[in-house]
């Protein structure tokens, strides 16, 4: 499929490299990162998951929380899970969709029954669960501070509907708290970022201002940015 003319020339502004390679016929790839829990999990694939659904604020057994973290009547305190992509990414990467599916295997199994299935369906459209998320690498940034993850699926379509740039070797770290208790635990969040890469070791090495440079010979505008 071949790319829009807005696609190529909103990209050419803030992602020159991955514009050129759209206009030269770059193959491109699928890209899948998935969120995993960190630190010290043992298998590049373990979601992020809460397997308690409160801890007492007397419990001397509960984490430091970044920030503090009192649910509604400061009946009890949750700690914050933390996951990331499991490698840096490795080129430049366009993703065009956050996805998410959750889990809570306890529920609605004893004795098994069919609505398990629509409580989970049902469960994405209030999940309960809060999610930040930051950017690490060059630049260091936060997409967003702790909001019902629900609502994050809107990010991309409104503030970034050519694709959200991650710049090679950078990673995606999320912070994820329960902001009510879970139904039953454990409570599992799969998410992932969806998207796609150019493979070209030209385009890989190649420089910004080399991009810029041949886009605008192609008559595409990709300004210089002062540094």
């Amino acid at each position: 499929m071949q790319p829009k003319d807005y696609d190529v020339r909103n990209l050419a502004l803030h992602s020159p490299k991955i514009a050129y390679a759209m206009v030269a016929g770059v193959p491109r790839v699928p890209y899948v990162g998935p969120i995993t829990q960190m630190p010290g999990v043992q298998s590049p694939i373990v979601p992020i998951e809460f397997d308690t659904q409160w801890f007492p604020l007397t419990d001397p057994a509960v984490p430091p929380l970044v920030p503090p973290f009192t649910p509604p009547g400061g009946i009890g305190a949750n700690r914050i899970i933390e996951g990331k992509l499991a490698n840096n990414v490795t080129m430049d990467t366009i993703v065009e969709r956050i996805t998410f599916s959750l889990f809570q295997p306890n529920s609605f199994t004893n004795p098994p029954s069919p609505f398990q299935t629509l409580f989970l369906a049902m469960l994405k459209e209030s999940t309960g669960v809060d999610i930040q998320i930051d950017v690490y690498g060059s630049p260091k940034y936060r997409v967003c501070d702790f909001t019902p993850l629900e609502n994050v699926e809107d990010i991309l379509a409104v503030t970034w509907p050519q694709g959200w740039p991650l710049p090679k070797q950078c990673n995606v770290k999320v912070s994820a708290v329960l902001n009510r208790p879970a139904t039953t635990v454990p409570y599992i969040v799969n998410m992932a970022l969806i998207g796609w890469q150019a493979i070209d070791k030209d385009i890989d090495d190649m420089s910004v201002d080399e991009a810029r440079r041949r886009l605008r010979a192609m008559g595409i505008e990709s300004p210089e940015v002062a540094r």
